[in-house]
C-alpha cells in the first residue's frame, strides 16, 4: 500500500500523520535515531482514516515505515 506520511508539530509535540491508498496491515514506525519512541507502533490502516502518531522521543528525518507488504514482496 502506498502510505504517505507527514511530520507535524502542535505546541511541543511532534507527531508522524499517515494516511494510505489501500489497506495496510501490521504497520511499524521505525528510525535509525538512536531512542526512537512512538505512542503506537504496530496497528492497522484503513482507507480514508488519518493516522496521528505522537513521537515520544527521536529524530523525525529518519523514520521508515513498514507493514505486512514489505515483509510479503
Amino acid at each position: 500500500p502506498d502510505i504517505k506520511v507527514k511530520a507535524v508539530e502542535v505546541g511541543n509535540e511532534q507527531y508522524v500523520v499517515l494516511t494510505c491508498s489501500k489497506p495496510a496491515f501490521y504497520v511499524q514506525l521505525t528510525s535509525m535515531s538512536t531512542n526512537f519512541d512512538v505512542n503506537d507502533n504496530y496497528f492497522n490502516m484503513i482507507l480514508g482514516r488519518e493516522y496521528r502518531v505522537r513521537v515520544l522521543q527521536g529524530d523525525l528525518d529518519r523514520i521508515e515505515i513498514k507493514s505486512l507488504f514489505n515483509i510479503l514482496h
